[in-house]
């Protein structure tokens, strides 16, 4: 029979910590952090979604068709604003992933080890959409008229 000490120094050999190595204050901790994480995520997805969602709003309204490359181009720069805003975000959900304290060890590498790949995404996923929103807001007109227009 593996008891609860071994157990956690098995885990921890592992380096994985569980759940079920902390106390209840550290696990009401934890579910706080997850409550606030994912609502700073939903956040981040809102920004995201409007950043891409702005090429092509500018794409489907009513312009008229010779102004239409041009506002393409302007909606660049909406979308590197509200990618901007969404690395803003970004920022604020790594600070609540990784630990920059050592009280609650066991919650903050939890924490950490839960997020740490979904961390990556969102940072690499604004940095992408901050590069497309300025080739866009750079070269918009030209790549218009070269792929959607003649």
């Amino acid at each position: 029979m593996i008891t609860k000490k071994i157990k956690d120094k098995l885990i921890l050999e592992d380096n994985e910590i569980t759940i079920d190595m902390m106390d209840d204050s550290a696990q009401e901790l934890v579910f706080i952090k997850e409550k606030i994480i994912k609502k700073e995520i939903l956040k981040w997805l809102i920004l995201v979604i409007l950043a891409l969602l702005a090429p092509i709003v500018m794409l489907i309204i009513d312009i008229e068709v010779d102004m239409i490359a041009s506002w393409f181009q302007r909606s660049g720069s909406i979308m590197v604003v509200l990618a901007l805003l969404s690395d803003i975000s970004a920022t604020t959900i790594d600070r609540l992933i990784i630990a920059r304290d050592h009280s609650f060890l066991y919650c903050n590498m939890y924490i950490e080890q839960e997020y740490k790949y979904t961390l990556n995404f969102i940072k690499y996923l604004s940095y992408f959409i901050v590069t497309i929103g300025t080739l866009i807001w750079g070269y918009g007109d030209l790549l218009y008229s070269k792929l959607i227009g003649s």
